[in-house]
């Protein structure tokens, strides 16, 4: 297996289907706010990682200026590691971890997304992929489902709290900030836009716009009851 690292930089077309590929059939685990395929709301929370992976990729040839406290700004470095299978002359996508190192530049960086693909999985790549991240940044922040806490935590990462549907985990205390596509950026993104005029049409304004609050305010809560239940357990 082969770890490559690229940062700021465009990703060549080839590489950013197979990404998009692999994250399109890990949609639950990416998302804040799973919900199964058959679900009404489905469409847009599919759009929404999609649209945050668009973002994500387009920042690695245009870094954007991140303004941060005191009136500074500095430019967003995006950074993608690759985990490729070579066979026969012909290298495949195995998995991906996008990530950006926290501003203002320090020891500390978060990720956004990390996919292994099915075939490929208890084979070490993930922490493969994390070493490769750990070179230059040992402490590493992350969001993800609290059924995923028991994989992250034998890569030795520590829960430290909630974020929406997510819980928060680390290697190590974070340094600086993480920046990220904020909400409104993803509402306004085509696919968004466009899932949720899909679904406001199957099922009428109102009762799409309950029925996504409804899946935030379920995740919400399953999280806070996980941190509670382990802040209870130590």
């Amino acid at each position: 297996m082969q770890y490559d690292r690229l940062t700021n930089e465009l990703v060549p077309p080839s590489l950013s289907s197979a990404i998009s590929a692999l994250a399109q059939a890990n949609i639950g685990p990416l998302s804040q706010y799973p919900v199964p395929p058959e679900h009404p709301i489905y469409p847009v929370v599919e759009a929404e990682v999609m649209a945050k992976l668009h973002f994500e990729l387009n920042y690695m040839a245009t870094p954007p200026v991140i303004k941060l406290d005191g009136g500074r700004s500095e430019k967003g470095i995006t950074c993608l590691v690759v985990a490729m299978h070579e066979a026969n002359g012909a290298a495949e996508l195995a998995g991906f971890i996008l990530f950006k190192p926290r501003l203002p530049l320090c020891d500390s960086a978060s990720i956004s997304y990390a996919v292994v693909a099915e075939k490929y999985r208890r084979q070490g790549l993930l922490r493969g992929m994390i070493q490769n991240i750990k070179l230059d940044y040992p402490s590493i922040g992350l969001d993800c489902d609290s059924g995923l806490v028991p994989l992250w935590e034998a890569l030795g990462f520590e829960v430290f709290g909630q974020d929406g549907g997510h819980i928060a985990m680390q290697s190590a205390p974070l340094s600086g900030k993480n920046w990220l596509v904020t909400g409104p950026m993803l509402r306004r993104h085509p696919l968004v836009a466009e899932a949720m005029q899909q679904v406001q049409a199957q099922r009428g304004s109102q009762a799409a716009f309950a029925e996504w609050i409804n899946v935030q305010s379920k995740a919400d809560q399953s999280a806070a009851q996980y941190i509670a239940k382990r802040t209870t357990a130590v």
